[in-house]
């Protein structure tokens, strides 16, 4: 049985049968609660959140080299669009006074 319409939202019939189905568990008693396995999804967290926070101190620190550069060499961000990319940062790297 296909519970979506042609704007991919739930029939009101779904929403019939999945109540039918949740009353017949609790009435059966056959409802288990659910177990969370909190050290997978904690550690998933953390993990997500670390790399929200790198991706934004990259994004600072992109934004800083650029300004920088800009002040010294106005040229070199026309030159070169990503200032991140590898052969950018390789000419930083050797011209640097």
């Amino acid at each position: 049985m296909v519970c979506t319409n042609d704007t991919n939202e739930p029939s009101p019939l779904c929403y019939e049968v999945d109540a039918r189905e949740l009353a017949e568990l609790y009435f059966l008693r056959e409802l288990k609660p659910f177990e969370q396995h909190d050290i997978p999804i904690e550690n998933l967290r953390v993990l997500s959140r670390t790399y929200a926070n790198v991706a934004e101190q990259r994004v600072t620190f992109i934004n800083q080299l650029t300004a920088r550069v800009e002040q010294m060499m106005p040229r070199f961000t026309k030159l070169f669009s990503d200032i991140a990319s590898k052969t950018s940062l390789a000419l930083l790297e050797k011209y640097t006074s």
